[in-house]
């Protein structure tokens, strides 16, 4: 990680103290500290299907939809 690197950290203890103040319960089932300090999110299968269904109905988590023409 280079936010390792810019605090002086080693990268793994540095995803451990994020791993420890993180909070994604919603989403996750679990997530897993691995190799040279990076962060494995295992999402939820629940979330997963919330997220899906909220899709599929056209609720948009990110942007607001545009409207527009194509043509003249």
């Amino acid at each position: 990680m280079s936010l390792g690197k810019t605090r002086k950290m080693n990268p793994r203890q540095l995803a451990s103290q994020v791993l420890a103040r993180l909070d994604v319960r919603e989403w996750c089932d679990r997530v897993e500290l691995a190799g040279g300090g990076f962060l494995n999110f295992r999402l939820s299968p629940t979330a997963v299907a919330r997220m899906l269904q909220s899709a599929a109905l056209g609720e948009h988590l990110f942007f607001e939809p545009v409207s527009f023409r194509r043509g003249p």
